[in-house]
């Protein structure tokens, strides 16, 4: 279940701007539908290399996560050991177009240490082709139990839980890169309350 309003509010305007249609296009969500999360927004493209780039940052991300990689490899800021399941997690992401809910647990810049909370929603563009997601992060009021101090030069802490959803049903994939957590409800639904969507987009290449 969403924690934060930012990641509420995009996943209200991700499901208004689609309407009838499996996802919003870009066009559907300018920054002008954005205006009361944008700071909280990034952009990830995949490039036609297979790359996976961030393309836009939001100050707020900026100012939480002490860094901008605009422009970056997506899998740069994370360590080494990490970086495989990344990609691995991005290609079924962009595979199937679904959703995905996650949480990290961080240790800022700032010298406090908590969690991340990020939402991930597909875009696509007017003639139907896809090559980039929206996520939307903020730091979460979800309590964790953090170890030891980190390294400030890892921009994205340890993974704590991560779920992947059907962008029409908004309901759990069956996939083993879920991680859930049953504190969170980890096989419910990503919201309470869904409204009726287009059919199910697993398997739908974009």
């Amino acid at each position: 279940m969403l924690k934060s309003r930012y990641l509420k509010l995009a996943l209200d305007a991700w499901q208004t701007a689609r309407q009838d249609k499996l996802y919003p296009s870009v066009r559907d969500m300018s920054p002008a539908h954005m205006v009361p999360f944008i700071e909280h927004v990034a952009m990830l493209r995949r490039e036609a290399d297979g790359a996976y780039r961030i393309s836009l940052m939001g100050t707020a991300l900026v100012e939480l996560l002490g860094a901008d990689v605009t422009g970056k490899d997506a899998s740069a800021p994370h360590e080494e050991a990490s970086r495989d399941d990344l990609r691995q997690f991005h290609d079924f992401a962009f595979q199937t177009g679904c959703l995905c809910h996650s949480l990290r647990e961080m240790h800022y810049p700032s010298g406090s240490r908590g969690s991340l909370e990020q939402l991930l929603l597909p875009l696509t563009h007017p003639d139907g082709t896809h090559d980039r997601f929206m996520i939307v992060a903020d730091a979460s009021d979800e309590e964790l139990s953090v170890g030891e101090k980190r390294d400030s030069n890892v921009f994205f802490g340890k993974l704590h839980h991560r779920m992947l959803y059907d962008a029409g049903t908004l309901q759990p994939l069956s996939t083993e890169l879920n991680r859930p957590d049953p504190a969170m409800g980890g096989h419910g639904p990503l919201v309470e309350s869904i409204t009726p969507q287009p059919d199910s987009v697993v398997g739908h290449q974009g």
